[in-house]
C-alpha cells in the first residue's frame, strides 16, 4: 500500500496506516522507512522525497534506540542540506 501510494505522489503511506491513520511505530515503522529509503536512495541527493525518506528512517532508528545509526543518517542528510543553496542564499 505504501509503495502504491508513493507512486501516486502520496507519501503518507510510508508513515501512516491507510486503514486507521495511526503512525507506524517500532519495527513496522523501521521496516517501512527502510523500504522507502531503499526505493529513493539512488535519487539525486537534492530530491525532496529522498530527504524526507532519510528523515523518516533517522527518526525510526532513534525511536528504537539505534542512536549511532540515526546519527550517521542525520549527518549524511545534513551534509546534503548544507550544500543546497536556500532561497535566501547569494550566488555569484
Amino acid at each position: 500500500a505504501a509503495a502504491h501510494k508513493g507512486r501516486s505522489g502520496d507519501i503518507s503511506g510510508w508513515q501512516y496506516c491507510v486503514t486507521c491513520d495511526q503512525e507506524f511505530t517500532g519495527q513496522m515503522g523501521l521496516r517501512l522507512a527502510e523500504a522507502w529509503w531503499s526505493a529513493v536512495k539512488g535519487f539525486d541527493e537534492k530530491n525532496e522525497e529522498r530527504q524526507m525518506a532519510g528523515n523518516l528512517l533517522a527518526s525510526a532508528l532513534d525511536q528504537l534506540g539505534r542512536h549511532a545509526e540515526c546519527e550517521e543518517m542525520c549527518r549524511e542528510l545534513r551534509e546534503v542540506q548544507r550544500r543546497i543553496p536556500g532561497p535566501d542564499s547569494v550566488t555569484a
